[in-house]
């Protein structure tokens, strides 16, 4: 009889038994494994860590439907600061790219310290090592591991690293259909909503968001059975998992605040000097009376700009009291759609008892309004405030597929291999949902750009700001290429790791190899970037009878976006080793060896750098227009 206790087993781990002696007996003999599913602190190897098994994740209410998300009850996990009124993270958009990783500090590092892997793919988001290109949905994953510090030299990522495990099937069927919901009826209104106060009829200027969230899904699992042949009769030799889950939403886009230009303004007339000093900003509040206006009232009609009327145009029209709202205008709350489906299956392959192997494929697909306003922002109240609702709402369409595969030989008691392959794909391509709405050409902008743009009726107006000094801000650059911003990005690796067990000692040996590619244009301001305030030369004294005739502050350009592919290739070698001194006292040693290579631009642009002998002065492009400041 030979009997050990307190083995701990995670997902992914392997555990060598040593000094096991038997004795001779008898021909019939029992062999009896118990397992437990609580959480346990392994005593067998110093690495700090946390499971979260499918029983936690099953039973215990989260917001969203990542699993990720359990990393908010585990001690030294910080939510990072944010401008809104909620929490970095309120898992209130389940998205492609949104999750978890990139709104905590983990144990006090930076952000940019957790990690996540599925199924041994790297599915963090390379462009800024936040967000993650695959759901790994609560209903999917079989559960999580968390390792904070003193894990072994055969993990690749760290410092701080989630490694979700997804489900797979059995040699039983099981499924099962549910649906998740909530709607807006059941919420109370929030304080800020009710800030915003009444209008005239009596209805609310920022009513409670109707959000709604609905997630219906379905999962079936269990062996592989082909009629009519003996194939897998016993259900040992082949298994397959299979889920689906689609995410229908109305999330809540927050609150805008701003002050817009009203209808009399449109028209040249600014002459309302009471209700100019109810507005929140010193350079919209004064009646102009230079430059073309006179106590209030443009001159000529004539001098109105085409071009700065149109930008005018641009914003919606006031629909509040400024003296009842904080010196705002204009209040907008209002919801967004965020809609994606998520397709996920795994098939595992036993050769023989010594050879095993499953593959793992996760699919989604996005057709959401990233944003209302300015992209990659995804709420009223951000770092792109005071603003409002852009002409036409940006559309996201987002792909994201992740392959596995995992091939396990034994070639004997004390000798197995572990060869991984995966791939991740993510691309986040955002357009104008009707792009005549800000294109220069439908928006009858004609005045001549600093620089020779090609198609530039089909650049989008340009920025518009006051740097928080009045005017709502508009701040969308880019759009260069066929109206489209996207970000491809791709990351395939391959790990391999042999373990030997030698008496008392427990070696491992592997390399990991990862390919991280992330394909960008820029984003610049192409389309331009004007600058309306008071303190400019040549003002009227109002920032916004300034944009009517065409007169700005600063102006500047971009020549053009490039659209570089950066890529970078790591190489990792380890060794080490588990010495099970005695009974009571195990140690564990080991090295890795990294090489992170360089980003670099496989298009031949790189990165921006200045070169000063190469700049010219006085050899920018035309400026044209009346006075100093004006070009439309």
């Amino acid at each position: 009889l030979w009997e050990a206790k307190g083995v701990v087993l995670n997902s992914a781990d392997k555990r060598a038994l040593t000094g096991i002696q038997l004795k001779a007996g008898a021909r019939q003999y029992t062999i009896e494994v118990e397992a437990s599913g609580g959480q346990v602190t392994p005593i067998d190897s110093g690495e700090k860590s946390t499971l979260i098994t499918e029983k936690t994740i099953q039973n215990v209410a989260i917001i969203g439907q990542n699993a990720a998300e359990f990393v908010k009850i585990m001690p030294g996990m910080a939510y990072t600061g944010g401008a809104l009124n909620q929490s970095s993270y309120a898992a209130s958009d389940e998205r492609t790219g949104n999750g978890p990783v990139g709104n905590f500090a983990p144990n006090g590092l930076r952000v940019a310290a957790l990690d996540i892997t599925s199924d041994g793919a790297h599915i963090i988001d390379p462009g800024c090592n936040c967000g993650q290109a695959m759901n790994t949905n609560a209903d999917m994953t079989s559960e999580l591991k968390v390792s904070t510090s003193n894990f072994g030299a055969d993990s690749a990522k760290g410092p701080v690293v989630i490694s979700a495990i997804g489900k797979s099937g059995g040699q039983q069927f099981h499924g099962e259909a549910y649906v998740y919901a909530r709607h807006f009826s059941m919420n109370a209104n929030d304080w800020i909503n009710e800030s915003a106060g009444k209008n005239a009829l009596g209805q609310a200027n920022a009513p409670k968001p109707e959000t709604i969230y609905f997630y219906p899904g379905f999962q079936i699992g269990g062996p592989v059975i082909i009629p009519k042949l003996d194939f897998n009769r016993n259900h040992n030799k082949m298994f397959f998992f299979f889920a689906t889950e689609y995410y229908k939403q109305d999330v809540d886009n927050g609150i805008y605040r701003a002050v817009v230009p009203t209808a009399d303004m449109r028209q040249g007339n600014f002459t309302d000097a009471a209700y100019l000093s109810k507005l929140s900003g010193s350079s919209i509040t004064a009646v102009p009376n230079s430059n073309g206006f006179t106590n209030g009232m443009i001159n000529d009609p004539s001098l109105i700009s085409q071009s700065g009327l149109a930008l005018m145009n641009t914003y919606p029209l006031p629909n509040v009291d400024p003296g009842a709202n904080g010196g705002v205008n204009y209040v907008n709350s209002s919801t967004r759609f965020s809609n994606m489906y998520q397709i996920r299956g795994r098939v595992d392959y036993n050769f023989n008892d010594s050879t095993k192997l499953y593959v793992s494929y996760n699919r989604q697909r996005d057709n959401a309004e990233e944003s209302l306003d300015t992209l990659w922002t995804g709420n009223g109240q951000s770092w792109a405030s005071p603003t409002t609702p852009y002409p036409t709402p940006i559309i996201e369409s987002t792909h994201s597929d992740v392959v596995t595969a995992n091939l396990t030989k034994m070639f004997s008691p004390t000798l197995t291999n572990e060869l991984v392959f995966s791939y991740t794909y993510l691309n986040l391509p955002n357009h104008f949902q009707d792009p005549t709405k800000v294109q220069r050409g439908s928006l009858g902008l004609n005045y001549q750009m600093l620089f020779d743009h090609p198609n530039q009726d089909k650049l989008i107006f340009p920025q518009l700001t006051g740097w928080g000094d009045g005017i709502s801000n508009q701040l969308n650059s880019g759009f260069e290429l066929n109206g489209t911003v996207y970000a491809k990005k791709t990351l395939p690796s391959i790990t391999d790791n042999l373990s030997k067990v030698w008496g008392t000692h427990t070696a491992k040996f592997g390399f990991y190899w990862e390919r991280v590619w992330n394909q960008q244009p820029g984003n610049g301001t192409v389309n331009g970037s004007a600058v309306f305030s008071n303190w400019g030369g040549g003002s009227t004294g109002n920032a916004y009878s300034d944009m009517l005739i065409g007169q700005m502050t600063q102006y500047s350009e971009l020549n053009f976006d490039v659209v570089p592919a950066f890529r970078y290739l790591a190489t990792e070698f380890y060794g080490m080793d588990s010495w099970k001194v005695s009974r009571r006292l195990t140690l564990e040693y080991g090295m890795r060896f990294s090489h992170f290579g360089p980003w670099t631009d496989t298009t031949g642009f790189g990165f921006a750098a200045w070169y000063p002998d190469a700049y010219a002065a006085n050899e920018g492009g035309p400026v044209t227009g009346g006075s100093a400041g004006q070009i439309f």
